[in-house]
């Protein structure tokens, strides 16, 4: 009977240690399968482009034959003839082009859909020496657009990506299609959000330094988070922890600088903003700014969605995307 009991307490210690050791391997195993498998169902390939230095990493459409017409809405099909248009997707701080996946998939198919890693972030990387501002960013997108060849883009960006893409569009509006801006940066809030709260207190929720306050992190960005795999979560943590330098760095370059309050009416085209009224991150008291000092802008507030309502509710916040952007290619044509 002892024998056994040592066997088993043996396996039990075994299997704590192996527990232990291959945890963090096994979330991060997790999490590439899934983004390998999204990004290869969409027909994306991976690619490098230097832009001034930078080695801008981004998503782009594969060589693929075109998809039958007949699967797809017929006031969206191309003609052989016409290219498709070029949608651009900007993520927000901390975040990287796989965020944008699961949301690409409902354009893929009808846009050339290009996710680039900004530079501070994902496979792009860091360095200190670059220039992490919002007009800095812009410029490097302008850049890599000139790399690919692309004449023009509606552009979508997100948080401080909505911030980068509205600065884009006032700062090179011939080469802007369309800007959908989704919970953005770049303005003065009249109400500070819960986050700004903690920024006055002296502590930046967005720059972690445990497991725990990435989980208070997650619950302060959505309102209806997906699940994610616990195994996933706390590979996603370690990165955080293991970015937390960078990160300063990169939100020290950007936050409240270069702001657009006084510049929206050079916003020429036209622009869709999407906000999640239980944003904690950036207040959804900034919408009325944004479309008080825009032309032509179109607005839409989801009572029960936070911060990323694009993960959070994806195929609602596409459907909206795809009415805004179908009128936006309209009155260009």
């Amino acid at each position: 009977m002892k024998k056994f009991l040592g066997f088993v307490i043996t396996l039990f210690s075994l299997g704590c240690l192996w527990a232990g050791i291959t945890y963090p391997t096994v979330g991060r195993l997790i999490y590439e399968t899934a983004i390998h498998a999204e990004s290869d169902s969409i027909g994306f390939d991976k690619a490098t482009y230097e832009v001034d230095g930078v080695p801008m990493a981004v998503y782009q459409p594969e060589s693929q034959p075109e998809s039958q017409p007949e699967s797809r809405p017929e006031s969206l099909i191309n003609s052989a003839a016409t290219p498709k248009p070029v949608l651009i997707l900007i993520h927000g701080f901390s975040a990287n082009k796989e965020s944008w996946l699961r949301f690409a998939k409902h354009f893929s198919k009808d846009y050339q859909v290009y996710i680039p890693d900004l530079a501070g972030h994902g496979d792009t990387g860091f360095k200190p020496e670059w220039d992490y501002s919002a007009p800095a960013q812009a410029r490097l997108l302008l850049k890599l657009m000139n790399q690919l060849e692309i004449e023009q883009a509606h552009v979508l960006g997100h948080s401080m990506g909505g911030f980068v893409a509205a600065t884009m569009a006032v700062n090179y509006p011939h080469r802007i299609q369309s800007v959908v801006l989704i919970s953005p940066a770049g303005v003065v809030p009249p109400k500070p959000s819960k986050m700004d709260v903690v920024l006055e207190q002296g502590k930046n929720p967005l720059l972690i330094q445990t497991r725990e306050e990435f989980a208070t992190l997650l619950s302060m960005s959505m309102g209806k988070p997906p699940y994610v795999p616990q195994p996933v979560r706390d590979y996603l943590a370690d990165q955080y922890i293991e970015q937390r330098e960078q990160l300063t760095h990169v939100f020290g370059d950007f936050h409240r600088k270069d702001m657009l309050d006084s510049r929206l009416d050079e916003l020429r085209s036209p622009v869709l903003v999407l906000w999640g009224s239980k944003d904690e991150l950036v207040d959804v008291s900034s919408l009325p700014v944004w479309t008080k000092g825009i032309r032509n802008v179109r607005s839409t507030v989801y009572e029960d969605l936070g911060h990323m309502p694009m993960v959070e509710d994806t195929p609602r916040v596409a459907k909206d995307v795809w009415g805004f952007l179908n009128k936006a290619g309209e009155k260009r044509n």
